[in-house]
Protein backbone atom coordinates (compact mmCIF):
# COMPACT_ATOMS: atom_id res chain seq x y z
CA UNK A 1 0.00 0.00 0.00
CA UNK A 2 2.83 2.41 0.81
CA UNK A 3 5.59 1.18 -1.53
CA UNK A 4 6.27 2.01 -5.18
CA UNK A 5 5.81 5.12 -7.36
CA UNK A 6 2.03 4.82 -7.50
CA UNK A 7 1.82 4.65 -3.71
CA UNK A 8 4.08 7.71 -3.34
CA UNK A 9 1.95 9.63 -5.85
CA UNK A 10 -1.17 8.56 -3.95
CA UNK A 11 0.31 9.81 -0.69
CA UNK A 12 1.43 13.09 -2.26
CA UNK A 13 -2.02 13.73 -3.72
CA UNK A 14 -3.79 13.00 -0.43
CA UNK A 15 -1.61 15.07 1.89
CA UNK A 16 -3.32 18.49 2.09
CA UNK A 17 -0.80 20.35 4.24
CA UNK A 18 2.98 20.09 4.33
CA UNK A 19 5.13 22.60 6.21
CA UNK A 20 8.41 21.27 4.80
CA UNK A 21 7.20 21.49 1.20
CA UNK A 22 5.16 24.70 1.75
CA UNK A 23 2.06 22.95 0.47
CA UNK A 24 -1.35 24.19 1.64
CA UNK A 25 -4.42 22.76 -0.04
CA UNK A 26 -6.77 24.01 2.65
CA UNK A 27 -6.26 27.75 3.16
CA UNK A 28 -4.16 28.56 0.08
CA UNK A 29 -1.37 29.95 2.26
CA UNK A 30 1.18 28.00 0.21
CA UNK A 31 1.43 26.04 -3.01
CA UNK A 32 -1.55 23.99 -4.10
CA UNK A 33 -0.15 21.94 -6.98
CA UNK A 34 3.40 21.54 -5.72
CA UNK A 35 4.58 18.03 -4.80
CA UNK A 36 4.74 17.20 -1.12
CA UNK A 37 8.29 16.95 0.28
CA UNK A 38 10.01 13.56 0.39
CA UNK A 39 10.48 14.01 4.14
CA UNK A 40 6.75 14.32 4.71
CA UNK A 41 5.99 11.39 2.41
CA UNK A 42 8.42 9.20 4.38
CA UNK A 43 6.82 10.31 7.65
CA UNK A 44 3.36 9.54 6.24
CA UNK A 45 4.57 6.15 5.02
CA UNK A 46 6.00 5.32 8.48
CA UNK A 47 2.78 6.46 10.14
CA UNK A 48 0.67 4.23 7.89
CA UNK A 49 2.90 1.23 8.59
CA UNK A 50 2.78 1.95 12.32
CA UNK A 51 -1.02 2.27 12.32
CA UNK A 52 -1.33 -1.04 10.46
CA UNK A 53 0.95 -2.68 13.02
CA UNK A 54 -1.09 -1.22 15.88
CA UNK A 55 -4.29 -2.56 14.32
CA UNK A 56 -2.74 -6.02 13.99
CA UNK A 57 -1.61 -5.94 17.62
CA UNK A 58 -5.08 -4.82 18.69
CA UNK A 59 -6.65 -7.70 16.77
CA UNK A 60 -4.17 -10.14 18.37
CA UNK A 61 -5.00 -8.79 21.84
CA UNK A 62 -8.73 -9.16 21.19
CA UNK A 63 -8.19 -12.70 19.94
CA UNK A 64 -6.09 -13.55 23.00
CA UNK A 65 -8.75 -12.12 25.32
CA UNK A 66 -11.37 -14.21 23.54
CA UNK A 67 -9.23 -17.33 24.00
CA UNK A 68 -8.75 -16.52 27.71
CA UNK A 69 -12.49 -15.97 28.20
CA UNK A 70 -13.26 -19.23 26.42
CA UNK A 71 -10.67 -21.08 28.52
CA UNK A 72 -12.09 -19.60 31.74
CA UNK A 73 -15.58 -20.59 30.68
CA UNK A 74 -14.42 -24.16 30.01
CA UNK A 75 -12.61 -24.22 33.36
CA UNK A 76 -15.70 -23.01 35.22
CA UNK A 77 -17.81 -25.60 33.43
CA UNK A 78 -15.27 -28.30 34.31
CA UNK A 79 -15.20 -27.16 37.95
CA UNK A 80 -18.99 -27.46 38.06
CA UNK A 81 -18.65 -30.89 36.47
CA UNK A 82 -16.12 -31.87 39.14
CA UNK A 83 -18.44 -30.63 41.88
CA UNK A 84 -21.33 -32.64 40.47
CA UNK A 85 -19.10 -35.69 40.00
CA UNK A 86 -17.93 -35.77 43.63
CA UNK A 87 -20.46 -37.97 45.46
CA UNK A 88 -22.21 -36.71 48.57
CA UNK A 89 -21.77 -40.09 50.30
CA UNK A 90 -24.19 -39.68 53.18
CA UNK A 91 -23.52 -42.17 55.98
CA UNK A 92 -26.42 -44.39 56.95
CA UNK A 93 -26.39 -44.46 60.77
CA UNK A 94 -29.21 -46.93 61.32
CA UNK A 95 -28.50 -49.69 63.78
CA UNK A 96 -28.50 -52.29 60.99
CA UNK A 97 -25.87 -50.52 58.88
CA UNK A 98 -23.95 -48.30 61.30
CA UNK A 99 -20.68 -50.00 60.39
CA UNK A 100 -21.49 -50.89 56.77
CA UNK A 101 -20.37 -48.95 53.73
CA UNK A 102 -19.41 -45.66 55.31
CA UNK A 103 -17.65 -43.18 53.02
CA UNK A 104 -14.82 -41.04 54.34
CA UNK A 105 -12.98 -38.22 52.60
CA UNK A 106 -9.27 -39.02 52.47
CA UNK A 107 -6.20 -36.93 51.55
CA UNK A 108 -3.76 -37.49 48.72
CA UNK A 109 0.03 -37.62 49.09
CA UNK A 110 3.16 -36.82 47.13
CA UNK A 111 6.85 -37.36 47.81
CA UNK A 112 8.72 -34.20 48.79
CA UNK A 113 12.31 -34.37 47.51
CA UNK A 114 13.41 -31.60 49.88
CA UNK A 115 12.49 -33.45 53.06
CA UNK A 116 12.71 -36.94 51.51
CA UNK A 117 9.27 -37.89 52.84
CA UNK A 118 5.77 -38.51 51.59
CA UNK A 119 3.53 -35.68 52.69
CA UNK A 120 -0.12 -34.78 52.41
CA UNK A 121 -1.14 -32.77 49.36
CA UNK A 122 -3.50 -29.82 49.16
CA UNK A 123 -6.61 -30.13 47.02
CA UNK A 124 -6.87 -26.36 46.69
CA UNK A 125 -7.97 -25.02 43.31
CA UNK A 126 -7.39 -27.61 40.62
CA UNK A 127 -7.01 -24.96 37.90
CA UNK A 128 -3.83 -23.74 39.58
CA UNK A 129 -2.35 -27.23 39.68
CA UNK A 130 -3.32 -27.96 36.08
CA UNK A 131 -0.89 -25.26 34.90
CA UNK A 132 1.90 -27.79 35.49
CA UNK A 133 0.31 -30.64 33.54
CA UNK A 134 2.35 -31.80 30.56
CA UNK A 135 -0.57 -33.21 28.54
CA UNK A 136 -3.06 -30.37 28.72
CA UNK A 137 -4.24 -31.03 25.17
CA UNK A 138 -4.58 -34.76 25.68
CA UNK A 139 -7.99 -36.40 26.01
CA UNK A 140 -6.89 -39.97 26.76
CA UNK A 141 -5.45 -41.75 29.78
CA UNK A 142 -4.00 -45.20 30.40
CA UNK A 143 -5.23 -47.12 33.44
CA UNK A 144 -3.79 -50.28 34.99
CA UNK A 145 -5.61 -52.31 37.64
CA UNK A 146 -4.21 -55.26 39.60
CA UNK A 147 -5.13 -57.37 42.60
CA UNK A 148 -1.79 -57.61 44.39
CA UNK A 149 -2.84 -60.59 46.57
CA UNK A 150 -2.18 -59.35 50.08
CA UNK A 151 0.29 -60.91 52.47
CA UNK A 152 -2.66 -61.72 54.75
CA UNK A 153 -3.40 -64.69 52.49
CA UNK A 154 -1.35 -67.90 52.70
CA UNK A 155 1.45 -68.43 50.20
CA UNK A 156 0.40 -69.54 46.72
CA UNK A 157 1.03 -73.21 46.07
CA UNK A 158 0.86 -74.74 42.59
CA UNK A 159 1.46 -78.45 42.03
CA UNK A 160 2.93 -78.68 45.50
CA UNK A 161 5.49 -75.91 44.85
CA UNK A 162 5.31 -72.55 46.61
CA UNK A 163 5.51 -69.57 44.27
CA UNK A 164 7.86 -66.93 45.83
CA UNK A 165 7.02 -64.86 48.90
CA UNK A 166 4.81 -61.79 48.74
CA UNK A 167 7.74 -59.32 48.60
CA UNK A 168 9.13 -61.07 45.55
CA UNK A 169 5.72 -61.03 43.88
CA UNK A 170 5.28 -57.35 44.67
CA UNK A 171 8.69 -56.52 43.20
CA UNK A 172 7.71 -58.21 39.95
CA UNK A 173 4.40 -56.36 40.00
CA UNK A 174 6.24 -53.04 40.45
CA UNK A 175 8.44 -53.87 37.45
CA UNK A 176 5.34 -54.59 35.35
CA UNK A 177 3.75 -51.28 36.38
CA UNK A 178 6.96 -49.42 35.57
CA UNK A 179 7.16 -51.06 32.16
CA UNK A 180 3.58 -50.10 31.27
CA UNK A 181 3.91 -46.58 32.77
CA UNK A 182 0.14 -46.01 33.13
CA UNK A 183 -1.39 -42.64 34.05
CA UNK A 184 -3.53 -44.22 36.79
CA UNK A 185 -2.82 -47.38 38.80
CA UNK A 186 -5.65 -49.05 40.75
CA UNK A 187 -4.47 -51.75 43.14
CA UNK A 188 -6.64 -54.01 45.29
CA UNK A 189 -5.75 -55.96 48.45
CA UNK A 190 -3.07 -53.46 49.39
CA UNK A 191 -1.75 -53.64 52.97
CA UNK A 192 0.60 -51.44 55.01
CA UNK A 193 3.48 -53.81 54.12
CA UNK A 194 2.69 -53.48 50.42
CA UNK A 195 2.43 -49.70 50.74
CA UNK A 196 5.82 -49.50 52.44
CA UNK A 197 7.41 -51.51 49.65
CA UNK A 198 5.93 -49.80 46.60
CA UNK A 199 6.11 -46.26 48.00
CA UNK A 200 9.84 -46.72 48.64
CA UNK A 201 10.57 -47.17 44.93
CA UNK A 202 12.37 -44.20 43.35
CA UNK A 203 10.27 -43.92 40.17
CA UNK A 204 7.03 -44.14 42.20
CA UNK A 205 8.25 -41.29 44.40
CA UNK A 206 9.29 -39.11 41.48
CA UNK A 207 6.42 -39.77 39.04
CA UNK A 208 3.29 -40.61 41.03
CA UNK A 209 0.97 -39.24 43.67
CA UNK A 210 -0.81 -41.64 46.00
CA UNK A 211 -4.03 -42.11 47.94
CA UNK A 212 -1.95 -43.19 50.96
CA UNK A 213 1.50 -42.71 52.46
CA UNK A 214 3.66 -44.97 54.66
CA UNK A 215 2.63 -43.02 57.76
CA UNK A 216 -0.97 -42.32 56.68
CA UNK A 217 -2.20 -45.72 55.52
CA UNK A 218 -5.42 -46.28 57.46
CA UNK A 219 -7.38 -46.93 54.25
CA UNK A 220 -5.29 -50.08 53.59
CA UNK A 221 -5.14 -51.25 57.19
CA UNK A 222 -5.57 -54.15 57.49
CA UNK A 223 -6.39 -54.37 53.77
CA UNK A 224 -7.78 -51.99 51.18
CA UNK A 225 -7.33 -50.27 47.84
CA UNK A 226 -4.54 -48.03 46.61
CA UNK A 227 -4.61 -45.46 43.81
CA UNK A 228 -1.51 -44.00 42.14
CA UNK A 229 -1.58 -41.36 39.42
CA UNK A 230 1.02 -39.52 37.39
CA UNK A 231 1.57 -36.05 38.75
CA UNK A 232 2.54 -34.78 35.31
CA UNK A 233 -0.74 -35.83 33.67
CA UNK A 234 -3.46 -35.97 36.32
CA UNK A 235 -4.70 -33.77 39.17
CA UNK A 236 -6.85 -35.13 42.02
CA UNK A 237 -9.90 -33.03 42.91
CA UNK A 238 -11.21 -35.29 45.69
CA UNK A 239 -10.72 -38.78 47.14
CA UNK A 240 -13.10 -40.96 49.12
CA UNK A 241 -12.74 -44.36 50.76
CA UNK A 242 -15.56 -46.77 51.66
CA UNK A 243 -15.25 -48.74 54.89
CA UNK A 244 -17.27 -51.89 55.50
CA UNK A 245 -16.77 -52.92 59.10
CA UNK A 246 -13.00 -53.36 59.42
CA UNK A 247 -12.43 -53.65 55.65
CA UNK A 248 -11.93 -50.83 53.16
CA UNK A 249 -13.94 -51.82 50.10
CA UNK A 250 -13.41 -48.97 47.65
CA UNK A 251 -11.33 -45.92 46.88
CA UNK A 252 -12.99 -43.33 44.66
CA UNK A 253 -11.27 -40.33 43.06
CA UNK A 254 -12.31 -37.42 40.90
CA UNK A 255 -9.47 -36.49 38.53
CA UNK A 256 -8.83 -33.60 36.15
CA UNK A 257 -6.69 -34.12 33.06
CA UNK A 258 -6.10 -32.72 29.61
CA UNK A 259 -8.09 -29.62 28.68
CA UNK A 260 -10.82 -29.45 31.35
CA UNK A 261 -11.59 -33.19 31.28
CA UNK A 262 -13.06 -34.88 34.36
CA UNK A 263 -12.80 -38.55 35.28
CA UNK A 264 -14.38 -40.37 38.23
CA UNK A 265 -12.31 -43.44 39.04
CA UNK A 266 -13.58 -46.14 41.41
CA UNK A 267 -11.12 -48.75 42.67
CA UNK A 268 -13.35 -51.46 44.14
CA UNK A 269 -12.71 -54.79 45.90
CA UNK A 270 -15.98 -56.49 46.77
CA UNK A 271 -16.40 -59.36 49.21
CA UNK A 272 -16.67 -62.80 47.60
Amino acid sequence: VVDGDDAITHLSNNIIWDRAGRVDRVFDSGYYNKDVSKETIEEARAAIINMARLEEEKAERLEQKARVRAHRARSRAAERKVASAVPEHNVDSTSESRNRFQWKSIPWHHFDENIQQWKQGDYGHTSDKRKNLKNEGNISLTVLTWNVLSNIHPSIVTDGNEIGGHKSRWSQLAEAIHEQSPDIVALQEATPDFADQILAIDWVRSDYASSISPHDNFSVNPIGNLLLWKKSNVVASRLWACVDGIRWRACEATFRFGLDNVLVCANVHLPS
